[in-house]
C-alpha cells in the first residue's frame, strides 16, 4: 500500500494555487516558518544538459515541501513506454524557473525521438505536470530554452504499453455505445452494397462508426470506426476469417497495427483511414 499524501502539503499547494497563504502551526516558531518560506533555488548541471523554462499554468507559488522531477525519455516508438535516459528529483524552486538536466550523449542516437517532461510532486502524488513529453536534442528539437508549462495533474503515469491502451479504449467504447445516440444509412459503391450505423455523443460529436459490406460472392467484410477529435483513431477490420486492427495517436503515429501474422502495409493504413474519414463525413451530414 502507498504512503497517503500529508495533508499539510496538500492545503498548503492548494492555498498557493489560490494566491493565498497556509496557516501557521500554533506550535510553529516564527524564525523556522521564516525559513520554510524561502523558496529553493534551482540546482546548476555541469557537463552535457539540457535547460528548460518551467512556469505554472494556473498557479502562481510552489509551496515548501514540493519536488520537482525532470526525465529525458525515449519515445521512438509510440506504441511502447518511453524509456527513461536520464532523470533528476530536487526541491522545487520558485515559478517560473530555469532549470537544467544532465545527460550522458553516449546514450543518445540521433536517428531516435527523445522528449523532455517535468513534474511537481508532494511524495508520489503529481501536482502539476506537463501534459506530453517535449521533444529534445534530435530531429531538429532543441536543447536549450525549451518551454515546459505545467498543468494540474499532468500526464497520466505510464504503466500500460500504449498500443494495449488504445486497444482498451477501444473496446471500453465499443460496449458503451448503447448509451449513444444511433443514425444510420446505407449505399451502393459500384454495385457493392453498403450499411451503415455511427453513434453520436450528447456533444454532436461522432465516436464510433460501423459499415457491413456484401460483396456478393466474394464475401462480405465488416468495419468498426473509432473517433477522436473528429479523427480516424481506431479502425477494426473482419473479413475472410481475418481481422485487422489498427490505430493512430493524436500526432498521425501508427500506435496499433496487428494484422494476423503480419502488420497491415502503409497502403492498407492509408486506405483504412480514409475508409473511416470518408465514413465520418457522411454521417456528419445526417447527426
Amino acid at each position: 500500500m502507498g504512503k497517503s499524501l500529508p495533508l499539510s502539503l496538500v492545503a498548503a499547494f492548494a492555498l498557493s494555487a489560490c494566491g493565498g497563504e497556509a496557516p501557521p502551526s500554533p506550535n510553529s516558531a516564527a524564525p523556522a516558518a521564516a525559513t520554510a518560506s524561502v523558496p529553493a533555488q534551482a540546482v546548476a548541471v555541469s557537463g552535457p544538459s539540457i535547460s528548460a523554462n518551467v512556469s505554472i499554468k494556473d498557479a502562481p507559488k510552489v509551496a515548501p515541501g514540493i519536488a520537482l522531477e525532470l526525465k529525458l525519455v525515449d519515445v521512438t516508438d509510440p506504441a511502447a513506454l518511453p524509456v527513461v535516459v536520464a532523470e533528476s528529483t530536487q526541491p522545487a524552486p520558485a515559478m517560473p524557473a530555469q532549470v537544467a538536466l544532465g545527460y550522458d550523449p553516449a546514450k543518445v542516437d540521433q536517428t531516435r525521438v527523445y522528449a523532455l517532461q517535468a513534474a511537481l510532486k508532494a511524495e508520489t502524488f503529481v501536482l502539476y505536470g506537463t501534459p506530453a513529453p517535449v521533444p529534445v536534442l534530435t530531429q531538429g528539437a532543441p536543447s536549450s530554452g525549451v518551454a515546459l508549462e505545467l498543468v494540474r495533474g499532468g500526464q497520466p503515469a505510464a504503466d500500460v504499453p500504449p498500443n494495449e491502451k488504445m486497444k482498451a479504449d477501444f473496446r471500453k467504447l465499443e460496449g458503451e455505445i448503447g448509451a449513444l445516440r444511433r443514425i444510420k444509412g446505407e449505399r451502393l459503391e459500384e454495385e457493392i452494397s453498403v450499411g451503415w450505423d455511427a453513434f453520436v455523443d450528447t456533444s454532436g460529436q461522432i465516436r464510433m462508426a460501423r459499415e457491413q459490406v456484401d460483396y456478393g460472392d466474394a464475401g462480405s467484410a465488416e468495419f468498426r470506426y473509432a473517433y477522436q477529435g473528429g479523427k480516424p483513431w481506431v479502425v477494426e477490420r473482419k473479413q475472410s476469417g481475418v481481422t485487422t486492427l489498427v490505430g493512430w495517436n493524436a500526432d498521425g503515429q501508427v500506435v496499433v497495427n496487428e494484422q494476423g501474422d503480419a502488420p497491415a502495409s502503409d497502403e492498407e493504413l492509408a486506405a483504412l483511414q480514409k475508409r473511416a474519414a470518408d465514413l465520418y463525413q457522411t454521417a456528419s451530414a445526417k447527426r
